[in-house]
């Protein structure tokens, strides 16, 4: 299958897989914006692009791109997206001051051709999110894995250490490395016992707080600035 040919059809499995909720914002990832993001931000795989939109509102200059077009860029101001696909994102060098990508390197058959535009396109920054890989002993003998090793589009599977490397290697600067995102385990058993789904949801949020209680969580974020040893024209 020849390159073009191999994009397409990832394109059709990421259309065939979309979901809902891509896009929408995480309230950890946002404490991580409004701490270490610049003025200027692009969100790369913006999705539906509620980011975007909240950023713009509230003092920063922000566009999205993605490789698909969404219906909810026409609801709010369509300037501020476009469509556009990775390792050839349609900026300027050093246009932005922050790149976002949440949950996108995952997807990219070539990581770290994506990765060196990152590095072209931002003048400052990078804020990453992916699924974390490295699988929990606990979760593994009671059967359960992570979502994202059953997701067909999924590529690469990174974990702290993987992830550190790829950036490093591309001409970033790891600040910040961590895990947000806490699942839920006591979710399954409540809805086993036929406790409704928000009821379910909702105590289960209630029991991960107990003390003592391990805490399982399932995405790495980090924060990456340029190394000035490495600025590239």
């Amino acid at each position: 299958m020849s390159a073009k040919g191999s994009n397409l059809s990832h394109t059709h499995m990421l259309k065939d897989m979309q979901r809902e909720g891509w896009g929408r914002i995480n309230r950890q990832r946002l404490r991580f914006i409004t701490r270490y993001a610049g003025h200027s931000i692009l969100d790369v795989g913006c999705a539906r692009g509620d980011y975007v939109t909240f950023l713009n509102k509230h003092g920063h200059q922000s566009m999205g791109v993605d490789l698909l077009a969404y219906q909810d860029w026409q609801q709010v101001r369509p300037q501020f997206f476009i469509q556009g696909d990775l390792p050839h994102l349609p900026f300027p060098s050093q246009s932005f001051d922050t790149l976002l990508a949440f949950e996108v390197l995952e997807h990219i058959p070539k990581p770290d051709l994506a990765l060196q535009e990152f590095f072209r396109v931002s003048r400052k920054n990078l804020i990453i999110s992916v699924p974390d890989c490295a699988m929990n002993d606990d979760l593994l003998r009671a059967g359960l894995v992570y979502t994202h090793w059953l997701d067909l589009s999924h590529c690469n599977f990174f974990n702290q250490e993987t992830l550190r490397i790829i950036l490093e290697e591309n001409g970033f600067r790891v600040e910040v490395l961590t895990n947000i995102n806490q699942i839920l385990p006591d979710f399954i058993p409540l809805r086993s016992w036929h406790f409704p789904y928000k009821l379910a949801f909702h105590l289960s949020r209630l029991m991960a707080r107990l003390p003592l209680r391990k805490q399982y969580r399932m995405t790495i974020l980090a924060v990456a600035s340029k190394n000035s040893n490495e600025i590239r024209s």
